[in-house]
């Protein structure tokens, strides 16, 4: 201490002293630095501030946050005077004030009061986790300020930035699927670190490759937008979590394929020990007025029960549903009982007895504990188990000063009549049993000894193996729980906790000497091994609602020093009427822990005074007045980070703040849980009953988000109808409560009455609650079926599905159950009841998976044709590889599926209970069987002469099974657009079957898709060669025409062009749209000279001279030549002189004349008529050089 303080405190410093003796038992954890100062004015009393700050570790609450608790102690505060707490530079909020001695609060609903704030307070300041250094706290009065303190320097946690999955990003998390259904309910907020998530593209090459982080989460980074789809392998999981859980909406498998980014990729796992069902059996003990063991109605009445953990409501509530607890032991049976222990694997229940004033121990005593079998929970079977004094030889009881009797007691045989119970007010405790609680394999029951202030542990896995040996005292091992050094009082242990192999005691000091609410202080001890660790301590001095807001008894509020003394309890009272007076005076006991899921711990505190007090019964001595009591308990929280825990302060634990940050009930000034009991009588205004009404037994559902208590008067919020046929009063019961907002989710009443029906009312009257959690059973086998369509026998992302194969699972010859992969290629075995798709025919056991047993699994049952795997749609498959490793292969990813005996099987067993195995793959790759050669027929495309017809078409001229669908596109590139089964092309029954027309004369290439099933396909390229179409020659012939006369000779005709082409020639025709008829013989060259009988017939003759592109007859043209043959019969010609009407001139006089012409053929025939005055007569003369006679025309 000197090497702390040196320039604060002389060696001999009185006060240094003190303060030494005071807080030497003070954990430090982290940070934890204690100061103090103290100030003497002119002979005034000294005032004193200590700090005492802890720096929890990093946590998320828009940024990087960290919470800074300090703890505020003082002594003499200056009278009117308020501290004032400054947290570090940048603390939210900045400063804090604490009020010592009275202060007013406003409970809200019209309830007001006063509390008293007395040392030490803890306030808290949330700081940014950034790593900062020299950060600090003060505090002082607010007007003698010299009286101060600032702490030495200390820093804050590094930054813990949240692992965030963005925009165009893959990741996802590894949830805690505490109930096993494969969907990651609210509340299943956490998961596993440490797994090693990968991802793969459709090459098989690994693109990606990242860890999951402290919550779970995991993101790939670098990973490329082209790289879809991948394949996301989970692995590293740590034996215990197996494969996962079963596969659903969320938690999927270790293999998973993603087509696009998405942040959703999730496995869920689970720790067998965490398991629990979303509606488990909810067990508590009931306490019973009268001594169980007289022989009265007060042994009939039920000691423990049991109830569904969705039960909500109260007895007769408006509307209805309420349902009753069911019966598990009766108090003749069992007595008293708090501590309460469910061995999940045996479905027994363990229950320890308990003192409680008013009512009778069991058949064993203060030592017993009890076991109840609830192999069927119809018929519960309930028996002594052990008596620990009897059977372990240790002591729960002072030997001078023991329990008496319930006899003894002067107990009451019936449930309803009264009692004193003096003696049993100073044992309350401090004799018999605490809390007690199981390990995680069932086989440890652990227990705390209130008396000797141990905590024991007693092999119990010969009695789990056989149900009758009990353990001896060599199966008992006892662990002194350390000694706090409590100022002037006592450590009082009682809360237990077994997580994760270790035990978690709960200990207060209770302030019993110096009957000082600042000496009140709770403790956590921690055993692993042998060895105890302090793991959290604080002061319960902080400020705490009225367990009863009547105005008379309002200002009781707060923490209570222990004490016996009746006269201190009943100092303040609540007339009831009628004689009857309720008192409240909280004595706090540390008497439950749980843990929630991120490792908060949750502290369930319960009242001494409410296992004192009863129901309208006597004081300890005398019949009159009669009393009852209102225990005021209460369940805090303390986030924990980085191995530290911070206690909840105004409402805020880490990063979530709770339901009430402000109304003076909890520590820091305001409340996490809500505990309030509100109420309003037919439909007005509403009110505040009870601030404080927790019975200190708790009970978490891992994955549900909420904590369950026991509490009086449970059932908040209710509208009494006018009758009062039902109300939430006089009642005990359970809350549960939000572990992120506080905020009440609901209440259940178990009971709800006074001693007129044998009952303790708002007194404490209910023990532990334990949740009924099952082992998990479930069993699932699965999964893939796909189309390794690169035969390598790995799933690669962009290879298909295989849908509706049917897979058959059979034991031994037996045919169990038959289902069909769906459309992700996915198939699963479980259970009858969750069979999808299918039909299970197995029935007794083997209306489920069973464990450990030897299944084979058979895929394509009645889809074998040929021994291939024949389905409509899909195509035909054989079976691939086996258990690849090349590619990145493994059995995650390969295929499983081998041919035994002709058919495609997997053989397996099955793992034990609560465990899957979703490896169970087999991989298909279609067989193509090649397509006939004749059964494709290509038609070249033709010309119409010089038009290109582009008529060309491939056919096919029969069925090619098993291929049924075609597809064709152009060239041999890749395939766009659609090119799904679906939408491809029957090829039909009709053939030929043409597949494409009108192919071009420029020929092309074409690609065809023959389909035998969405995944099974065969192209085939044919190429059509162009096809040109002719040019045309451009024939013509010269001479177009000549005449000869008949019986002359015909000059040639030459044709053109002259080369490229072929002749031929035909004729004589009688016009040129006759018919050529045959060729002339002979006649193929460029020229051609008629000869024959046609030069010797009169008459116009015609000849064609066909050319064409040599080669190709029908690439030609036509030319026509015409022949005249002539016969000329020389014509008589009249002539006319004509003098114009005037005497002969030569200048006007002119002659006409006429010609009569015979010719063969007329058309054929032109003269020119030549007129010579060579002299007198006139000479004529024709062009065929004929002479017409002569005429003189006197000229």
């Amino acid at each position: 201490m000197n090497t702390i303080f040196p320039n604060l405190f002389d060696d001999n410093d009185a006060y240094k002293v003190l303060l030494l003796n005071k807080f030497q038992a003070l954990s430090i954890s982290i940070l934890s630095v204690f100061l103090a100062i103290g100030i003497t004015t002119n002979g005034m009393a000294q005032c004193s501030i200590t700090i005492k700050p802890m720096v929890s570790g990093c946590y998320q609450n828009n940024g990087s946050k960290a919470t800074v608790s300090v703890e505020v102690a003082w002594q003499n505060a200056p009278a009117g005077e308020t501290i004032t707490v400054t947290g570090p530079a940048g603390s939210v909020p900045a400063t804090r004030t604490i009020t010592p001695g009275s202060i007013s609060v406003n409970y809200g609903f019209g309830a007001t009061g006063s509390q008293t704030i007395v040392s030490p307070q803890v306030i808290a300041f949330e700081i940014p986790a950034n790593g900062a250094s020299g950060l600090s706290v003060s505090a002082n009065f607010s007007t003698t300020t010299s009286c101060s303190v600032t702490s030495t320097t200390f820093s804050a946690p590094a930054a813990c930035e949240p692992l965030v999955c963005g925009a165009n990003q893959t990741g996802g998390s590894v949830f805690f699927d505490y109930n096993a259904d494969g969907i990651k309910q609210t509340g299943e907020t956490q998961g596993l670190e440490g797994v090693t998530v990968k991802a793969f593209d459709c090459n098989g090459a690994l693109v990606s490759t990242t860890t999951t982080d402290f919550n779970g989460k995991y993101v790939f980074t670098g990973l490329a937008a082209g790289s879809y789809p991948i394949r996301v392998e989970f692995s590293n999981l740590p034996s215990i979590y197996g494969n996962g859980t079963v596969n659903g909406a969320d938690g999927r498998t270790t293999v998973q394929f993603v087509t696009a980014a998405d942040c959703n990729v999730d496995l869920g796992v689970l720790d067998p020990n965490d398991y629990c069902q979303t509606n488990p059996l909810v067990f508590v003990p009931c306490f019973v007025n009268g001594d169980p063991l007289a022989g009265g109605d007060a042994g009939t009445m039920d000691a423990t029960v049991m109830f569904d953990y969705a039960n909500t409501g109260l007895p007769n509530q408006t509307g209805g549903g309420y349902t009753s607890p069911s019966h598990i032991a009766n108090a003749v049976q069992v007595g008293t009982l708090w501590g309460t222990a469910y061995n999940r694997f045996t479905k027994r229940i363990f229950q320890s007895s308990i003192l409680k004033r008013h009512a009778g121990l069991g058949p064993d005593g203060i030592a017993a504990i009890y076991v109840t079998d609830l192999t069927n929970p119809a018929s519960p079977v309930v028996s002594s188990f052990i008596n620990v004094k009897n059977d372990l030889s240790i002591d729960v009881e002072d030997a001078g000063s023991p329990v008496l009797s319930n006899a003894a007691r002067l107990l009451p045989a019936n449930r309803t009549d009264a009692s004193n119970d003096p003696s049993v007010i100073s044992q309350i405790g401090k004799v018999g049993i605490g809390d007690i609680d199981l390990s995680e394999d069932g086989n440890m029951l652990w227990f705390v000894n209130v008396y000797d202030k141990k905590l024991y542990s007693v092999n119990i896995s010969a009695y789990n193996a056989n149900g009758t040996t009990k353990p001896t005292a060599a199966d008992a091992i006892g662990y002194t729980i350390p000694n706090p050094g409590c100022v002037a009082g006592v450590a009082r242990p009682f809360g237990l906790k077994i997580v994760d192999g270790s035990a978690y005691v709960g200990v207060v000091c209770d302030a019993s000497t110096s009957q000082n609410k600042s000496d009140l202080r709770a403790y956590v001890y921690k055993l692993t091994g042998s060895t105890w660790a302090t793991v959290f301590d604080f002061p319960l001095t902080y400020p705490k609602g009225p367990a009863d807001t009547h105005p008379s008894v309002r200002a009781v509020t707060g923490w209570f020093p222990w004490t016996d003394d009746w006269s201190t309890y009943i100092a303040t009272l609540r007339d009831m009427g009628g004689n009857i007076y309720s008192w409240t005076y909280p004595m706090p006991m540390l008497t439950d822990i749980e843990f929630d899921i991120d490792g908060s711990m949750i502290l369930g505190f319960g009242d001494r005074a409410g296992l004192i007090g009863g129901s309208i019964n006597y004081a300890p001595t005398g019949n009159s007045p009669l009393y009852s009591t209102t225990s005021g308990g209460d369940f805090l929280r303390a986030y924990y980070s980085n191995g530290t825990y911070i206690l909840e302060n105004a409402a805020k634990a880490g990063p979530t703040t709770g339901s009430n940050p402000t109304n003076d009930q909890g520590p820091g000034f305001g409340e996490f849980y809500d505990e309030n009991l509100t109420w309003s009588y037919n439909g007005g205004n509403t009110e505040l009953a009870h601030a404080e009404t927790a019975l200190g037994a708790l009970a978490l559902r891992p994955g549900s988000g909420e904590i369950v208590t026991t509490a009086m008067d449970p059932v908040g919020g209710y509208n009494v109808p006018a009758d009062w046929s039902s109300n939430p009063f006089d009642a005990g019961g359970v809350i549960k409560a939000n572990n992120q907002t506080g905020a009440k989710n609901g209440g259940y009443v178990v009971y709800q009455g006074l001693r007129n029906k044998g009952l303790f009312g708002k007194s404490t009257g209910l023990g532990d609650i334990e949740l009924g959690c099952s082992i998990p059973t479930y069993l699932e086998l699965g999964n893939y079926v796909w189309n390794d369509a690169n035969k390598n026998g790995v799933q690669d992302p962009c290879e298909k599905a295989l849908k509706d194969i049917n897979v058959t699972l059979y034991k031994g010859a037996t045919k169990i159950a038959t289902s069909k992969t769906g459309a992700n290629g996915e198939y699963y075995f479980s259970s009858k009841s969750t069979l999808i798709t299918g039909t299970w025919e197995g029935t007794g056991a083997d209306t489920t998976l069973l464990p450990n047993t030897a299944y084979k699994l058979v895929f394509g049952e009645g889809q074998l044709v040929s021994g291939k795997l024949t389905v409509a749609g899909l195509g035909q498959f054989d079976v691939t590889l086996k258990d690849a490793t090349a590619n990145n292969g493994n059995d995650q990813n390969d295929s499983d599926a081998e041919v035994i005996s002709g058919a495609f099987c997997i053989n397996l067993t099955t793992g034990s209970e609560g465990s899957v195995n979703h490896t169970f793959d087999a991989g298909f790759y279609c067989t193509k069987p090649s397509i006939g050669a004749n059964s494709i027929v290509v038609t070249a495309p033709k010309c119409a002469v010089t038009v290109p017809q582009n008529d060309g078409k491939i056919s096919l001229s029969s069925a090619i099974a098993p291929y049924d669908k075609y597809r064709t596109k152009t060239g041999m590139g890749a395939w766009s657009g659609d090119t799904t089964y679906a939408t491809a092309t029957a090829i039909g029954s009709t053939f030929p079957k043409d597949l494409v027309t009108g192919i071009s004369n420029a020929g092309a290439t074409y690609t065809i898709r023959f389909y035998n099933g969405e995944c099974c396909y065969k192209d085939t390229t044919i190429t059509i060669a162009a096809v040109a179409c002719c040019v045309l020659p451009v024939a013509s012939a010269t001479p177009q025409k000549q005449t000869i006369c008949v019986g002359g000779t015909a000059t040639a005709f030459t044709a053109t062009p002259s080369t490229g082409v072929d002749y031929k020639w035909y004729g004589p025709l009688a016009s040129t749209s006759s018919s050529l008829g045959t060729a002339i013989s002979g006649a193929t060259s460029a020229t051609f000279t008629p000869s024959g009988a046609a030069l010797s017939t009169a008459g116009s003759k015609y000849y064609a001279v066909v050319v064409n592109t040599t080669g190709d007859v029908a690439c030609a043209d036509t030319a026509f030549v015409q022949l005249d043959v002539s016969k000329i019969t020389v014509p008589s010609v009249t002539a006319l002189c004509h003098a114009n009407g005037t005497p002969e001139s030569g200048t006007d006089d002119y002659m006409t004349f006429s010609i009569h012409v015979s010719t063969e053929p007329m058309s054929t025939n032109k003269f020119t008529v030549t007129a010579t005055q060579g002299g007198n007569p006139l000479a004529i003369t024709l062009s065929n050089g004929s002479a017409a006679t002569a005429i003189n025309c006197g000229l």
